[in-house]
């Protein structure tokens, strides 16, 4: 998986990562009756039937998740190979930036599923799971996911740091001062755009050490 990743041009970096969004978001488009439609055209198209918007989303699920786990199993691959690069006095634990990737990915993966059943109870089977309970209850709720909620952003861009420090400090073969990584930080933030400059510069350290 290494040499699969890191051996990737550019280009096919981004097709592996965005593509599936891509066609996500375009399948969800071409769901949509024509913008010129009006209320009527759309309810005759079915576009408001329950069933309709359940098994759409089902259908997206696969691709939503497919997406979710290539960023960060490159990004696994990425940091596992930086800290290998960097000098032996700049190696650090990657005990905690692993768990910022693996977090976000279970956390999305498990609000994915319960979106989902409820949905599917909602559209499919006309049953409300909020219908009997308690206030208290969701509100419980809401006090567990709003904090993972907030960590799994703080850990995006965690990891995004860390990324970019290992790759600045392979570089370099020194630590780098904040200044000296603050571009490889937004790169990694905005990985779309990033891709392009970054892949390049990965690819290079790759075959280095190919060539030791």
């Amino acid at each position: 998986m290494k040499k699969f990743f890191l051996r990737m041009k550019h280009w096919q970096l981004f097709l592996l990562l965005f593509l599936p969004s891509l066609v996500m978001g375009i399948y969800v488009l071409q769901s949509f009756p024509t913008p010129t439609a009006d209320i009527e055209q759309w309810e005759a198209e079915g576009f408001f039937d329950p069933s309709n918007i359940y098994n759409s989303m089902k259908n997206v699920i696969p691709l939503m998740q497919l997406s979710l786990l290539l960023w960060p199993c490159y990004m696994l691959v990425l940091l596992f190979f930086l800290n290998n690069r960097v000098p032996s006095s700049q190696k650090r634990s990657l005990a905690f930036p692993v768990f910022a990737l693996i977090f976000p990915v279970v956390y999305l993966l498990a609000m994915t599923a319960f979106m989902l059943y409820f949905f599917q109870n909602l559209f499919v089977q006309n049953v409300n799971l909020f219908e009997n309970v308690s206030p208290g209850t969701i509100f419980a709720a809401i006090g567990i996911i709003f904090p993972c909620h907030l960590f799994a952003i703080f850990a995006f861009f965690y990891s995004s740091y860390v990324a970019a420090k290992l790759l600045k400090t392979a570089e370099m073969q020194r630590e780098p001062k904040g200044d000296e990584f603050i571009g490889e930080f937004f790169l990694f933030w905005m990985f779309i755009v990033g891709v392009w400059l970054l892949q390049p510069r990965i690819n290079k350290l790759f075959e280095q050490e190919e060539c030791e």
